[in-house]
C-alpha cells in the first residue's frame, strides 16, 4: 500500500499528475468508506478541503469553488475545485477549475472571490509563486465554465508588508474598481492595503485603509466590503488578538 509521508512538509508539493492512480483510488475509497464522511455537507472525494472561494450565481445556478489538496488531509499544493447547485442539497461536480500551473501560482491557488461585472465574471485570488511562499494577487475570467486569462496583477512588496499578503476583495462603484488585500505590516500589525483602478486588471496602490487604533493582531485576513442603507460595511478576520483566556473575545 502506498503511503506518503507529509511530516515536515515532505511531499506537500506533489502534483496531481504525479500521484499514482493506485494511490488516488486507494485514498478515494478510504474517504468514501469512512463512517464520518459527510453525507449532507460539501466534501472532497479525498484529500483536504479548504476555503470556499468565488461564489456566484448565474441563471439560477450557484457556483462554488473550494481549495483542494488531492494527495492527503494536510495543507499542501492548493487547486480550486468547482461545484454547482440549484438548491444547496444536490450538487454537481465540475472538476478542477484551477491548477497551480502558472509561474505566479505554481505553489498554490489560494483564497479569492468572484465579481459579477455586467456580462463578465471576474476572478481575483492569491497565487503562491515559489518555495519561499512569495504571494501575489492574480486575476482571471470565467469563460464557458472555465477560469481563463489568468495573470498576475500585484506582486508582494516587501517594503510595504511581510509575506503575509493575501485574500483580495474587489468591488466596483461608479465605473471604478476598488481592492482590499489583507496583510501584515513590517512592524507586525494587521493592515488592509487599498487599491483602485479604472480597469478590472490594472490597480494602483493608494495606501493603508484607516481602521482605527484598535490592536487587530499581526495580520488581517479575508476582507469583505458592501454597502447597505447608504452605509459601508467592512468585514475582516484578525489574526493574533490575545485574550486573557480562550473563552473571552477581546473587544473595546
Amino acid at each position: 500500500m502506498i503511503q506518503y509521508d507529509f511530516s515536515n512538509h515532505q511531499n506537500r508539493n506533489i502534483r496531481i499528475e504525479d500521484i499514482p492512480p493506485a494511490y488516488f483510488d486507494q485514498i478515494c475509497r478510504s474517504a468514501k468508506t469512512d463512517p464520518f464522511y459527510p453525507q449532507w455537507h460539501i466534501a472532497p472525494k479525498c484529500g483536504l478541503i479548504n476555503d470556499p472561494n468565488a461564489l456566484y450565481c448565474e441563471n439560477g445556478i450557484h457556483h462554488i469553488f473550494y481549495q483542494w489538496f488531492p494527495a492527503g488531509p494536510v495543507h499542501g499544493l492548493k487547486h480550486w475545485y468547482h461545484l454547482e447547485t440549484k438548491d444547496f442539497i444536490h450538487y454537481k461536480a465540475r472538476g478542477i477549475a484551477m491548477y497551480p500551473d502558472h509561474s505566479f501560482d505554481l505553489y498554490g491557488c489560494y483564497t479569492g472571490m468572484a465579481l459579477k461585472d455586467h456580462d463578465k465574471i471576474r476572478i481575483y485570488y492569491t497565487g503562491i509563486q515559489d518555495e519561499n511562499s512569495s504571494p501575489c494577487t492574480c486575476y482571471g475570467t470565467i469563460e464557458h465554465n472555465s477560469i481563463e486569462n489568468r495573470q498576475k496583477l500585484i506582486d508582494v512588496n516587501p517594503e510595504l508588508s511581510t509575506m503575509n499578503f493575501r485574500d483580495p476583495y474587489v468591488w466596483k462603484k461608479d465605473q471604478q474598481y476598488y481592492m482590499l488585500t489583507g496583510a501584515e505590516s513590517q512592524d507586525g500589525k494587521g493592515i488592509l492595503m487599498f487599491y483602485s483602478g479604472n480597469q478590472p486588471d490594472k490597480f494602483q496602490y493608494n495606501g493603508i485603509l484607516d481602521i482605527g487604533s484598535y490592536p487587530f493582531g499581526y495580520m488581517l485576513e479575508c476582507p469583505n466590503y458592501f454597502e447597505t442603507e447608504n452605509r459601508g460595511v467592512l468585514i475582516f478576520s484578525p489574526m493574533g488578538i490575545k485574550s486573557r483566556n480562550k473563552y473571552e473575545f477581546e473587544y473595546q
